[in-house]
């Protein structure tokens, strides 16, 4: 089962189960630190392993994503999500688009 983790210009292709938020955010934080060690221990601690992009690259192909967009709960400041090509661009931003209309938003007045 391949999963997506993103934030920032770092997007990490990983095989195994969905590892859940907190994991997947320690994860691509030590990704985006370049602490490689630190990395493949986390990856073999949650029993996931990187893998190639699918190709073709589709929502589809992708059994699970976390897609990190904000510093901080209650934080608005956006993190840009690449420079990634276009067709993972897009990916990116249906999943984005998938969790804003999944996550429930406060009745307004």
């Amino acid at each position: 089962m391949t999963g997506l983790i993103v934030k920032g210009s770092t997007a990490l292709f990983l095989t195994g189960n969905d590892p859940g938020a907190q994991d997947a955010v320690g994860l691509v934080n030590r990704a985006r630190a370049g602490n490689r060690r630190s990395c493949e221990t986390k990856l073999a601690a949650l029993e996931l392993a990187r893998v190639a992009r699918p190709v073709p690259l589709s929502r589809e192909s992708i059994a699970w994503a976390y897609v990190f967009v904000a510093l901080t709960e209650g934080d608005e400041r956006r993190l840009e999500p690449g420079p990634f090509d276009d067709e993972l661009a897009r990916l990116v931003a249906t999943i984005e688009a998938r969790q804003h209309r999944d996550t429930p938003q406060p009745d307004s007045p």
